[in-house]
């Protein structure tokens, strides 16, 4: 998988378990194994930018979070 795929399932999946609040950067970075630089020549927005991609990956591939980044799912019952 490359890695802006793989930033961007768990991201997704921190997201949906702790909330878009719940969840900053260096989790997203520990869980990725990757280095800050790395995460922003991906998203040079940063947290916004992964937060919308997140939301929009979510939707388009038919397990939205029901309107909000705030949801309350496990990686477990992300199918």
């Amino acid at each position: 998988m490359e890695t802006k795929s793989l930033i961007i399932d768990i991201a997704t999946t921190l997201f949906q378990q702790k909330g878009f609040i719940g969840v900053g950067i260096n989790e997203i970075l520990n869980a990725c194994n990757l280095s800050r630089a790395s995460f922003y020549h991906h998203f040079p927005k940063g947290k916004e930018e992964i937060t919308k991609i997140s939301y929009n990956h979510r939707s388009h591939t038919g397990n939205g979070l029901g309107g909000t980044i705030t949801g309350c799912l496990t990686a477990q019952s992300v199918k």
